[in-house]
C-alpha cells in the first residue's frame, strides 16, 4: 500500500466535496442576526415571515441536493469518480458568490440568498453521493472502514470551522469585506485546492475498469499500491454493465437498496441534523448563557469523537456501533425532552442537565449514525450496481434532510422540548430495524455481503419487505 498517494487523493476528494457538504450544512446555524437584517431591509418575492423564510433556506438547499444527487450517478458513470468531482465545482463556486454579493453589497434581496442556497446544495449533493465512493474504491480493504469515517471527520471539521467562524465573525478586522460575507466565502479555498490537486491524481481503478478503460485502470492500481486481488473488477476483466430496469427486478438489488435508503433516513431523521442546523436556537431554549460558543463545542465534540471513530470502526465492526449509537441517541432524546418540558421545576440544573444529553447525544450519534451510513450503502453493493444504488440512497437522504430543514422549527414552536420525545420514537423504531434487517460489512467483500440477502429456508430475519 502506498500511503502518502492515497492520503493525497482523500485530500483532494474531500476538502472540495464533503468539507463544502459540511460547511453548508452548517453556515447559516450562526448567521441569524444578518439573515434577518436582509430578510428585513431588502424583503423577498415571497409572502412569508422571517421564521418561514429560514425553513426555506435550509429546505432548498436539501432540495437541491436532492437533485445533485441524481446528477452524480449520471456523472460519475460517464466521467468518472474524479472528473464528476472537478466538474462539481460548476455549481459549488457560483452556489457560494450568489450568497456572498448578497451579505456583502446589502443591496440584494433575500431571495438571492435563497437562489445561492439552492445552487450550492446540488453541488452538495453531487459531493455527498460521489466522493464516499471514490474513497472506498482507493482504499485497501482492511482500511475501508477508516477511509469511509475519514469522509465524515471532513465533515465535521467543516462544521467546527463555521461555528468557529461564526463565533468570531463580529471581531473580524477586515477592511470593507463583511465579516458574515467572509463566513460564507471561506469554503472557496477548499475549492481552489481541490482544482488544483485532483487533476494529477488517477480515478479511482475500479471507475477506470467499469468505463473500460482497462491500461489506465493498471495504471491507477499502481499508483495506489491496491492489490488487483482485492479489487472488485479486477482491471483486465472487462465489467458488464447492468441495466436499472432489470436492476429494479433483482431482489439481491431492492433488499440493500431498502437497507441503505432506511440507514440514510435514520442518519437524518433520528435528531442530529436538527441540532446542527438549529443548535443555537436549541441551547437558548435550554437556557444556556452562550449559545454561540455551545454550538462551537459541538463541532470539537464530533470531530474529537470522529477521529476516535476512525480507531474503532474496523475493530468492532458498522453494526455493533450503529447499535450501540442508536441507543446513546434514544437514551438522550427521552432525557433531554424531559427536561426541556420539566425546565420550571429548577431551571439552573434543568438547564445544565439538558446541555449535558444534548452533547451525550452527539457523542453517540457520531460513533455510528453519523458515519457509517454513507459509505455502509456503497459497501452492500458491487461496482456494477453502486452508482445507482448510491444515487437513490443519497437521493433519499436529501428528501430526508430538506423534511427535517423545513419541518423542525415550526415542529418546535408548535411542542417545544417535547420534539425530543419524537426524535425518541425514531430512534426506537431505527434500532429495531438495524438490529433484525442490517448485515455487518466488516472486512466483507460485496459477493459475501450480499449472501445476507439471499432466501434462507431456516432464518427469516433478512427478509425485508
Amino acid at each position: 500500500m502506498r500511503t502518502l498517494p492515497i492520503l493525497i487523493n482523500a485530500f483532494a476528494n474531500m476538502i472540495g466535496s464533503v468539507f463544502q457538504y459540511g460547511y453548508g450544512m452548517g453556515v447559516m446555524n450562526q448567521l441569524g442576526g444578518d439573515l434577518e437584517e436582509i430578510f428585513n431591509d431588502k424583503g423577498t418575492a415571497l409572502a412569508m415571515n422571517f421564521t418561514s423564510a429560514i425553513s426555506l433556506t435550509y429546505a432548498l438547499w436539501s432540495l437541491g441536493g436532492a437533485i445533485g444527487s441524481q446528477i452524480a450517478g449520471v456523472w460519475a458513470a460517464k466521467f468518472g469518480r474524479k472528473n464528476a468531482l472537478l466538474l462539481n465545482n460548476v455549481f459549488i463556486i457560483p452556489g457560494i458568490l450568489l450568497q456572498v454579493c448578497t451579505f456583502q453589497t446589502r443591496v440584494m434581496s433575500y431571495d438571492w440568498i435563497l437562489v445561492g442556497r439552492f445552487i450550492n446544495g446540488i453541488g452538495c449533493g453531487v459531493a455527498a453521493a460521489i466522493s464516499p465512493v471514490y474513497l472506498a474504491e482507493v482504499a485497501p480493504l482492511h482500511l475501508r472502514g477508516a477511509f469511509g469515517t475519514s469522509y465524515s471527520l471532513f465533515l465535521n471539521i467543516a462544521l467546527l470551522v463555521t461555528f468557529l467562524l461564526g463565533l468570531q465573525k463580529d471581531s473580524l478586522k477586515l477592511g470593507g469585506f463583511d465579516t458574515s460575507a467572509f463566513v460564507v466565502a471561506f469554503p472557496l479555498i477548499g475549492s481552489f485546492l481541490q482544482l488544483v490537486i485532483l487533476p494529477f491524481c488517477p480515478d479511482s481503478p475500479v471507475s477506470l475498469a467499469f468505463r473500460n478503460l482497462l491500461k489506465a485502470s493498471l495504471t491507477s492500481a499502481t499508483f495506489f499500491g491496491l492489490d488487483p486481488k482485492e479489487l472488485e473488477q479486477k482491471p483486465e476483466e472487462k465489467p458488464k454493465k447492468k441495466d436499472f430496469k432489470e436492476l429494479l427486478k433483482n431482489p439481491l438489488f431492492i433488499k440493500p437498496l431498502i437497507v441503505g435508503c432506511v440507514m440514510m433516513i435514520i442518519q437524518q431523521v433520528t435528531g442530529l441534523i436538527a441540532i446542527l442546523f438549529y443548535s443555537t436556537t436549541i441551547f437558548k431554549q435550554a437556557g444556556m448563557e452562550n449559545p454561540k460558543m455551545g454550538t462551537v463545542i459541538i463541532g470539537g465534540i464530533t470531530t474529537f469523537i470522529t477521529i476516535v471513530t476512525i480507531v474503532v470502526i474496523d475493530r468492532f465492526g458498522r453494526k455493533v456501533l450503529m447499535l450501540g449509537s442508536i441507543t446513546g441517541q434514544l437514551i438522550s432524546s427521552m432525557v433531554v425532552g424531559g427536561v426541556l418540558v420539566s425546565m420550571q421545576i429548577n431551571p439552573e440544573v434543568m438547564s445544565m442537565v439538558s446541555v449535558v444529553f444534548i452533547y451525550v447525544f452527539v457523542i453517540s450519534f457520531q460513533f455510528g449514525v453519523g458515519p457509517i451510513p454513507s459509505f455502509m450503502t456503497a459497501e452492500l453493493f458491487d461496482v456494477s450496481e453502486r452508482s445507482q444504488a448510491q444515487s437513490i440512497s443519497v437521493l433519499v437522504m436529501w428528501i430526508s434532510n430538506c423534511i427535517i430543514g423545513a419541518a423542525y422549527s415550526p415542529i418546535n414552536e408548535a411542542i417545544g422540548g417535547s420534539i425530543f420525545f419524537l426524535f425518541g420514537t425514531l430512534n426506537i423504531f431505527a434500532l429495531i430495524f438495524v438490529f433484525f434487517y442490517v448485515p455487518e460489512t466488516k472486512n466483507k467483500t460485496s459477493t459475501e455481503i450480499q449472501d445476507f440477502f439471499l432466501p434462507k429456508s431456516s432464518d427469516s430475519s433478512n427478509e425485508i419487505l
